[in-house]
C-alpha cells in the first residue's frame, strides 16, 4: 500500500493568502510531496466557481501529476435575497473518500489544508490502523487538531510562488 495525499485547495489558498499574502506553487508542493511520500496518490479537491474558467489551473494540476476532484459552485439566494456561491464542503468529501472510496488503497493519509478541524476523521483512521499526517502552515493550524493527528508537518514559504 501507499500514501493518500488529500489537498484542500481552497483552504490552502486562503491560508497562504492570510499568512503570507502569497499563493501556493503546486509544482513546489508536488516536489515536497514526492520527496516525503514517493509512492503516493495526490488528489486536489477544488471548487469550480460560477462564471470562472478554472480549466487552465486544472490542466496545470493534471500536468503536474495530481488527480483532480472538482465540484462546481452554484449561485443561490440567501434569506435576505443576496446572491452567493454554494458548494459542497471539502472536509466532508475528503473524509468520505478517505473512509470509503480509497480506504483499501493506502495505509497513510496526508492531509494538506489550512485551519480546518479534521479531528474526527483522524481519530477514525487511527482506529482503523492508518497512519495520519497533517501538513499546514504553522500560523494557521488549529491547536485542537494537533492533539488528534498522528504527526504534523509545518510547510514553509518555499511552497509559495515568488
Amino acid at each position: 500500500m501507499g500514501t493518500l495525499v488529500a489537498i484542500d485547495a481552497q483552504n490552502l489558498y486562503y491560508s497562504a493568502r492570510r499568512m503570507a499574502g502569497g499563493r501556493v506553487d503546486f509544482a513546489r508542493l508536488r516536489d515536497k510531496i514526492q520527496e516525503a511520500e514517493p509512492s503516493s496518490l495526490s488528489i486536489v479537491y477544488l471548487v469550480r466557481g460560477d462564471g470562472y474558467d478554472s480549466s487552465g489551473f486544472e490542466s496545470l494540476l493534471r500536468g503536474l501529476g495530481y488527480r483532480i476532484s472538482p465540484r462546481t459552485a452554484h449561485r443561490v439566494r440567501d434569506s435576505g435575497g443576496r446572491s452567493r456561491l454554494k458548494y459542497d464542503s471539502h472536509a466532508i468529501r475528503i473524509s468520505l473518500d478517505a473512509c470509503t472510496k480509497y480506504v483499501d488503497q493506502y495505509d497513510k493519509l496526508v492531509l494538506i489544508s489550512g485551519d480546518v478541524d479534521y479531528s474526527d476523521l483522524f481519530a477514525h483512521l487511527e482506529r482503523l490502523g492508518k497512519t495520519t499526517e497533517f501538513w499546514s502552515f504553522d500560523r494557521t493550524l488549529s491547536p485542537d487538531l494537533m492533539q488528534t493527528v498522528g504527526q504534523v508537518v509545518f510547510m514553509d514559504d518555499a511552497i509559495l510562488q515568488d
